[in-house]
């Protein structure tokens, strides 16, 4: 899991799911691309939160079905509130992105007039203050937490184009590990917990606990 966001919501899931099923946890903080290099070699077991566009791999398996999907915006400084309003305006700004396979990098070029690609939502803030990029793409619930604990959110704000980006997201394992063996077992309770509606409810209790702070 990302080291930004300890006992984030991709701490909480871990632990629900092992408490699932009936597993010791333990829980290594490290970026995005680290995390992918460590599972395709076996050092780590499992990974949520990977889009359903991550390339296939020979060294690990998405778990069926995906677990949610979730939203992400543009985000944009306040001061510069309409520049971008309709999809073709795009085209004409420098994004900031997290990005971590060559494969997904070419699949954006032609959207932007240019990408920075960044690990952390916190670098993604700075360079947008700092006037590097126009624009970021984010998860709406967790940027827009974060600029109000930052005291940003005045001067960080959603973007006028309505339309985000709606992402699949995956628990992944590793072709590698010990646990592959329970492949099936893990399928069948992503599958259960989707129909309890459970990672919607700690999804939701999370993000009610921050905004209750």
């Amino acid at each position: 899991m990302s080291p930004e966001f300890r006992d984030g919501l991709q701490e909480k899931y871990l632990r629900y799911l092992a408490k699932k099923m009936d597993m010791d946890l333990k829980i290594y903080p490290m970026p995005f691309a680290r995390r992918i290099r460590a599972i395709k070699k076996g050092e780590i077991d499992i990974m949520v939160g990977v889009k359903g566009a991550q390339p296939i791999s020979d060294n690990y398996d998405k778990l069926q079905p995906s677990y949610e999907q979730v939203q992400s915006l543009y985000f944009v400084r306040s001061k510069d509130a309409d520049i971008l309003v309709k999809r073709e305006d795009l085209k004409k700004l420098v994004v900031g992105l997290t990005i971590d396979e060559q494969t997904t990098l070419k699949n954006s070029e032609k959207k932007y007039l240019d990408i920075v690609t960044v690990t952390t939502l916190n670098q993604k803030i700075e360079l947008l203050l700092l006037g590097r990029i126009d624009t970021f793409l984010h998860f709406g619930q967790s940027a827009h937490y974060v600029l109000k604990q930052k005291g940003l959110a005045d001067k960080v704000i959603k973007a006028s184009l309505k339309d985000g980006i709606k992402n699949d997201y995956y628990i992944i394992i590793s072709t590698q590990s010990p646990l592959y063996q329970y492949k099936n077992k893990f399928e069948s309770a992503i599958k259960h917990s989707i129909e309890a509606n459970d990672f919607k409810r700690i999804r939701q209790q999370h993000y009610e606990a921050l905004l209750a702070k």
